[in-house]
């Protein structure tokens, strides 16, 4: 594991890993781009680059989960939630937009999930865009600035070990939250025949 450390230092890997971890990271494990930010830091790469590459993978990435959710989320939250449910569900996400999109930025694993849920809610894409942009701005220069005061005592490789230790648990976890969901929608939902 000697070599992670110095491969992510290289101008070519160090950077990539911030812009790919900012972008897919929410996806695969909730809290990639904020471990890749610090890490970067503590590695040598250049704050206003890091900073940069985090603003503009964190806005990537909630385009993807605002386009996820715009066009095919609806099917899926028709499916997963009663009609007056999904009724209020856009109702709130409209109404606590901002309160939502700009703090919720910074809460790994809810990120994501915001941004589906403003594409499922129908909320214009100018409105997202401008608070998605400010969230991840704030995002971005939270995550510099630990990794400036912190990032020289960061073990990459124990990040990486303990990332290695958990995903498989946190993946079968969510799977099995989201089928039980599923099946308690379906069983709670009045027969048609």
């Amino acid at each position: 594991m000697p070599d992670l450390a110095q491969s992510l230092s290289t101008l070519e890997a160090g950077p990539m890993s911030v812009l790919l971890a900012s972008f897919l990271g929410p996806y695969v494990f909730p809290a990639a781009g904020e471990l890749a930010v610090v890490a970067a830091i503590g590695l040598g790469i250049d704050v206003w680059l890091v900073l940069v590459l985090g603003i503009v993978g964190s806005v990537m990435s909630d385009q993807l989960g605002y386009g996820i959710g715009r066009a095919g989320g609806s099917p899926i939250a028709d499916r997963m939630l009663l009609p007056s449910k999904r009724e209020a569900l856009e109702e709130r996400v409209h109404r606590h937009a901002t309160k939502a999109l700009i703090p919720g930025r910074l809460l790994p694993g809810v990120r994501t999930w915001i941004a589906i849920l403003a594409g499922i809610a129908r909320m214009p894409h100018a409105r997202f865009s401008t608070l998605n942009f400010a969230g991840c701005v704030l995002w971005s220069v939270t995550f510099t600035t630990i990794g400036v005061v912190f990032g020289a005592t960061v073990d990459v490789e124990a990040i990486v070990a303990s990332i290695r230790h958990w995903e498989v648990p946190i993946f079968v976890t969510i799977c099995a939250l989201f089928l039980a969901r599923m099946l308690y929608v379906r069983m709670a939902a009045p027969s048609t025949e």
